[in-house]
């Protein structure tokens, strides 16, 4: 999709598709929308590729009605069992790069009307967004949206799974930990973890990656200790992989 996907989520939003939540809140004079996909079967992707940007993807609609891109974060992921009905390749042939998936909750970062704000990818505040804002966005050294437009993070517990009743009381107990996973920078290239420069900020790791040169290798590396493993292929995308 060319750099205009804000273009295209708007005009999918405002022509009526369906298959996607939209968030909205006032900034300003405009309207900042934040956009989720709710479709669990790959088809509608593959019908109608800009679903797979509603996913925290998010906007600015100032009051003269011009498009503006704030969040760009993943697309969607593609599980292993997806991907070659997807993508139409053998999903061993493109791996570029995997790192650990973590079990845990998907923040995303951008710097928005002078301000660092943080939301998950479906709404704009809840539990999760309150203990990042809280515990973590103060330790991001802001000069870093000089070059990035989105940061994401993961925010877990380690050890336990989000669907774990305990979840939510550990993070506000403050054993939760946040790691980077990708940046996006202002021309919209998805940058890996480890090549990210954030500056001054502490106490925010960085996915750990993982030695594998397929998907399919990446079953002898699990152990149930976490979700699975983000894999990007040579053409700088992700997908799922799990084990």
């Amino acid at each position: 999709m060319c750099m205009c996907w804000w273009k295209a989520v708007y005009d999918a939003y405002a022509g009526g598709v369906t298959g996607f939540t939209v968030r909205r809140m006032d900034v300003g004079s405009g309207e900042w929308l934040l956009f989720n996909y709710k479709i669990s079967s790959v088809k509608p992707f593959m019908k109608n590729p800009v679903l797979a940007y509603m996913r925290g993807h998010s906007i600015y609609v100032d009051r003269t009605g011009a498009v503006i891109p704030v969040d760009q974060p993943f697309t969607k992921f593609f599980n292993v069992f997806e991907w070659d009905e997807m993508l139409g390749k053998n999903r061993s042939t493109c791996v570029d790069a995997v790192y650990v998936k973590y079990d845990g909750t998907l923040i995303i970062c951008s710097m928005f009307f002078g301000e660092v704000r943080c939301h998950t990818r479906g709404v704009f505040r809840n539990v999760f967004s309150e203990v990042f804002n809280d515990r973590f966005k103060p330790l991001i050294d802001k000069r870093v949206f000089d070059q990035y437009r989105t940061l994401l993070f993961e925010l877990f517990v380690p050890g336990i799974p989000a669907t774990d009743r305990r979840h939510h009381r550990y993070l506000q107990e403050g054993q939760g930990k946040a790691v980077l996973l990708a940046a996006r920078t202002w021309d919209g290239e998805l940058v890996k973890p480890d090549e990210v420069d954030l500056g001054r900020t502490t106490g925010i790791g960085v996915a750990e990656r993982v030695d594998a040169d397929s998907v399919d290798g990446l079953k002898r590396l699990f152990t149930g200790e976490f979700e699975g493993f983000v894999v990007w292929n040579k053409q700088r995308s992700i997908g799922y992989g799990e084990g």
